[in-house]
């Protein structure tokens, strides 16, 4: 997609049932908290905004071992952190996983990394979870003022087609918004329960930067503005 096709204006039609949904991949070191975390509010967060059937959202790790069973105060601690019980084992994630996905989210720069060594065609698709947090939505006004300003024709999308739309923004202003160097969530892994608690909040307090441009409130704010 060109820099100009991001600057399409867009409308969004209704999904079908056989429209395909907008697939999201939250990847961590062993797919037993942080990734997990991402999952679980990721999901919260669209039902909420009633938009379930048009995304679908999963977790793997990079360092997993295949199978490994959550353990039991590794599942206490989730729960913790407001998850439901879960006895999902770890699953480790596959050039396939990352291939299928339309945004791969990271908890830090080594789980991009490998993600990459799997798939290098994911660059694009491919963000910390606060990176994309950060800029999503602030690529999107760039862009809509582009839109603004060259006027286009309006072209109606599906909502996944709309969600690859920002996806395709955020990775062309990528480097044009500022970062304070803070879009890493550090592994929780073997660290008391306060480190744990601070990775959800991190997650949790990502979720509306992630979901609001993906499913067009966005959008909404800034035509009303």
């Amino acid at each position: 997609m060109s820099c100009h096709d991001a600057f399409v204006t867009v409308s969004i039609s209704a999904s079908t049932p056989d429209d395909d949904p907008f697939r999201i991949l939250c990847v961590c070191t062993g797919n037993v908290f942080r990734s997990r975390l991402a999952e679980h509010f990721l999901r919260v967060g669209l039902s909420e905004r009633d938009r379930s059937n048009d995304f679908s959202v999963a977790s793997a790790g990079t360092g997993v071992l295949p199978g490994r069973p959550i353990g039991t105060g590794e599942a206490a601690g989730l729960q913790r952190c407001g998850l439901p019980a879960d006895a999902r084992p770890s699953r480790r994630v596959s050039a396939a996983d990352i291939d299928g996905a339309d945004l791969v989210l990271c908890a830090d720069r080594s789980h991009r990394a490998a993600v990459l060594e799997l798939a290098p065609g994911a660059l694009r698709r491919t963000f910390l979870i606060r990176e994309f947090a950060r800029v999503a939505g602030a690529a999107f006004e760039l862009a809509a003022n582009q839109r603004s300003a060259t006027r286009p024709s309006p072209v109606t999308v599906t909502p996944a087609e709309r969600a690859r739309r920002v996806v395709a923004d955020a990775a062309t202003f990528r480097g044009h918004v500022p970062s304070d160097g803070s879009d890493e969530i550090g592994d929780p892994f073997g660290e008391p329960d306060t480190v744990l608690r601070s990775a959800a909040g991190l997650v949790r307090e990502a979720v509306p930067g992630v979901l609001d441009p993906l499913t067009g409130l966005v959008d909404r704010a800034v035509h009303a503005g």
